[in-house]
């Protein structure tokens, strides 16, 4: 996002920040006669962090003895699947700074009841200064569990009992990895697929944001790690000090994590925005990232003092948050270029370290979440090299930016083709899941708020699922004012036509039946197959023929789907010959500008036994060439298509109007 976008949206806002300097004087206290009782929590000093929450953090005394470590209590003995096991521990260790691995190492391997073992990283939490050493697991194997926890400080390592809990069955499927079966999309852990609907939440994010996320059919939203207010970015950044952790932030993270847990949301989460690398380009916030004492902007990419503390800062929030289903991917940096290394021409550097990133987090993130990396939005900012090493292309389009109008006198026409091109081009290119991470706020060929912004963020969304994005773009964002309940209401019609979709084992080749009068695009395999046609004036595209080739030959059974009232048709049946689907629009009587449509080879059914006639109009007027196509289908008594009986069917019309035959 640009400056003078990123600006333009914090006026609009009307966002205030202040900041205050606070000085404190510490005085240090001796105790003696409890050192041998005194738990590896420790007691301590006030420390605050340069966002004025942090609460006591807490050396251990603890000195000259190996350390130990135990199990205090869990949260619970039985949890669900993909539910959050949760293990509270006593530690006698020594140590000064409760967040270096290097001083105090905790870890836990769990064994699955298939045999498979995790490692997993511990953590220290001092939300509401509760100064406790934890570990945070998910399972996603049901049965019983064994695990061992294991520290090491300075003066040796130490390992726990056994312990063992329980996992059982749950309506939960976990967390979103690239499918192996079709590399373009994502599954979730159990295998389900997973179609992300969703918009940018950058900051501002509140429950009634993911609330209203929920009630229009979003699944994902993304946000930053930022200090621009909201339910988490109103308390700085994680690491408000080099090599200590905000754990006011950090508690709010876990609210965030758990509200959307019950709502059904993932979240994309950003570690470095673009404003924390910059101190001289577009909105920067350097002089607040902890960073700036030890090197400068331009050398954060390459220098290795920086490099070892982000390797700590990425441990805690792999250990802190990962487990929770709803952390969806790790967003490494938004819009790299927007960066002072970059700007600066140091971007052999700068894309070395996100290699090294994407590479620590495929190491130690037991659960696999995938990771992203961005360019701002201009058409030029197409990151080969980024692409490549990171999980999921990410392009960001803002239209503004060098999106050359296709058609000048049609914006519309002009937009749908910015997205097919942004998609296709990902599909072509790169054998991953790709989306367009960024799009939208007040960079489209239309104003917010009026009809045709509406109709751009609705077009963007058809013609990214049917050329092979595995995402909705990411609206820039639900907070503004750019985002009204028609929007909402355009992305919740969207969902319900995607919610019973299979993309992973339908979406496997993409065709173009685009034509100067209308766009149509399909995504299919040989049996089935999603699409969507739109009129290119924006008119009616109602009995527009077209044709699908590449499919087995049989009866196919077609549901279209008016997009913009979110209801399906009527079902159809259409014989396909010569590998080919001849199709046509429903006759329509309002105007409507696109229909999507998805197919599918009919299951041969029993002994027919029902027909049912559909209507191409169910209502005809009394004036010449008024006519309607009826179909007729006969069924068996489940309902499934007789597709190969033979039996002779007499049709008669009562009332005016005539049969006019095939």
């Amino acid at each position: 996002m640009s400056e003078s976008k990123q600006m333009n949206l914090i006026k609009r806002n009307n966002t205030n920040f202040c900041y205050k300097k606070l000085s404190c004087f510490i005085a240090s206290f001796f105790f003696f006669s409890f050192l041998s009782t005194v738990s590896g929590y420790g007691f301590g000093l006030q420390s605050i962090g340069n966002d004025n929450s942090r609460s006591a953090e807490r050396p251990s005394i603890v000195q000259g003895n190996a350390p130990t470590v135990g199990v205090d209590h869990v949260n619970a003995n039985e949890v669900g699947l993909y539910g959050k096991f949760e293990i509270t521990l006593n530690v006698n260790a020594a140590y000064s700074n409760p967040y270096n691995p290097d001083e105090i190492d905790i870890r836990a391997v769990f064994t699955a009841p298939s045999g498979k073992q995790w490692p997993v990283f511990g953590f220290y939490d001092n939300f509401n200064s509760v100064s406790k050493w934890k570990i945070r697991f998910a399972p996603n194997e049901a049965g019983e569990w064994r695990y061992y926890v294991t520290i090491s400080d300075t003066n040796g390592t130490g390992q726990s009992q056994v312990h063992r809990f329980t996992a059982d069955s749950s309506v939960y499927h976990g967390w979103i990895h690239t499918s192996p079966e079709n590399l373009h999309y994502f599954i979730q852990d159990d295998g389900t697929p997973f179609y992300g609907v969703g918009m940018y939440s950058p900051w501002g994010t509140s429950i009634s944001t993911l609330d209203r996320l929920k009630r229009y059919g979003g699944n994902i939203f993304a946000v930053w790690n930022i200090m621009y207010g909201g339910l988490i970015s109103s308390y700085g950044i994680i690491e408000s000090e080099l090599g200590k952790y905000n754990q006011l932030k950090s508690g709010h993270i876990d609210q965030l994590l758990d509200l959307s847990e019950n709502r059904g949301l993932k979240i994309m989460f950003c570690i470095w925005p673009h404003d924390l690398l910059s101190a001289t380009v577009w909105t920067h916030q350097w002089r607040k990232n902890p960073y700036s004492s030890i090197c400068s902007a331009e050398d954060f990419f390459s220098n290795k003092t920086a490099w070892k503390f982000q390797k700590k800062q990425y441990r805690y929030l792999i250990a802190r948050f990962g487990y929770s289903r709803s952390l969806g991917i790790w967003e490494i940096v938004n819009e790299i270029n927007g960066t002072d290394g970059w700007a600066n021409g140091r971007r052999s550097e700068a894309e070395e370290w996100l290699r090294k990133v994407n590479q620590f987090f495929h190491d130690n993130d037991p659960y696999h979440h995938p990771t992203t990396a961005s360019q701002s939005g201009s058409k030029s900012q197409f990151w080969v090299t980024g692409y490549k090493i990171s999980d999921i292309p990410n392009l960001h389009l803002y239209e503004k930016q060098g999106w050359v109008r296709q058609y000048p006198g049609n914006f519309l026409r002009s937009s749908l083709k910015n997205y097919a091109f942004a998609s296709i081009r990902f599909w072509n290119d790169f054998e991953k899941p790709a989306i367009i991470g960024e799009t939208g706020y007040d960079n489209a060929y239309f104003e917010p708020g009026t009809a045709g912004y509406t109709a751009i963020y609705h077009n963007a969304l058809w013609t990214s699922l049917t050329n092979g994005l595995a995402m909705t773009p990411f609206w820039w964002q639900i907070n503004s004012y750019v985002i009204t309940d028609k929007e909402l209401q355009q992305m919740n019609y969207f969902s319900e036509f995607t919610k019973g979709i299979d993309v992973v084992n339908i979406c496997r080749s993409h065709k173009d039946y685009s034509t100067p009068d209308y766009d149509a695009y399909v995504m299919m395999n040989d049996s089935s197959g999603i699409g969507w046609i739109r009129q290119g004036d924006g008119q009616n595209i109602s009995d527009k023929p077209f044709n699908i080739q590449g499919l087995k030959d049989g009866i196919y059974l077609i549901k279209w789907f008016n997009t913009w009232k979110g209801t399906w048709l009527d079902t159809l049946a259409v014989r396909s010959t010569d590998s080919t689907l001849a199709l046509k629009t429903p006759q329509l009587i309002n105007t409507v500008p696109d229909l999507a449509f998805y197919f599918k080879k009919a299951k041969n059914g029993g002994r027919p036994v029902k027909l049912s006639l559909v209507a191409g109009r169910r209502r005809l007027l009394n004036l010449p060439g008024e006519e309607s196509k009826i179909t007729c289908m006969v069924l068996d008594n489940q309902g499934a298509l007789s597709a190969d009986a033979v039996i002779p069917v007499t049709f008669s019309l009562k009332g005016p109007g005539k049969l006019m035959g095939e």
